[in-house]
C-alpha cells in the first residue's frame, strides 16, 4: 500500500507546481469586452508595469503586484492620481487557459478571495492578443 501512495502522492504535487503560471506568460496585451459591451485591455510590459486601456484610451504604466500562487491572484495595480495620490486597485485575475484569463476589479478598499459573480459589471475575459 505504500508503494503506491508515495508514487501517487508524488504526482499529485507535480501536477500541481506545474499547473502554476508565471508574470512572464502574462507580458503582452489582454483584451476584452464587458457585459455592457465596453471594451478594456490590460497590457503588461513585463514583469512589473502594466497599462490599462478604457475605451480606447490608454494609462501610462503603473506598477502591480500579483501572487499566482493563489486561485484566483490577488492582483493589485498601484496608480498615481492627478492629485499625486498613489491609489492601489484591488482585483483578482485567474488563467483560465493559456490565452484567456479573468479579471474582477474591487471598488472595496478589501479584495474577497474569490470573484463576486454578483458583480457582473466588474467582471472582464480578456484573450490575448497575438503579435
Amino acid at each position: 500500500m505504500k508503494k503506491v501512495i508515495l508514487p501517487m502522492l508524488f504526482i499529485f504535487m507535480a501536477t500541481i507546481a506545474f499547473a502554476q503560471h508565471s508574470k512572464q506568460e502574462l507580458v503582452g496585451k489582454w483584451q476584452g469586452i464587458d457585459n455592457k459591451s465596453k471594451d478594456g485591455s490590460l497590457i503588461f510590459k513585463d514583469k512589473t508595469k502594466v497599462a490599462l486601456v478604457v475605451n480606447g484610451k490608454e494609462s501610462p504604466y503603473f506598477d502591480f503586484s500579483i501572487n499566482l500562487q493563489k486561485t484566483p491572484a490577488p492582483f493589485d495595480i498601484t496608480v498615481r492620481r492627478p492629485d499625486g495620490h498613489m491609489v492601489t486597485l484591488k482585483t483578482l485575475l485567474q488563467f483560465l487557459d493559456n490565452n484567456t484569463i479573468k479579471w474582477q476589479i474591487f471598488e472595496i478598499d478589501e479584495r474577497p478571495v474569490n470573484f463576486n459573480e454578483g458583480i457582473k459589471d466588474s467582471i472582464l475575459i480578456l484573450k490575448r492578443v497575438k503579435a
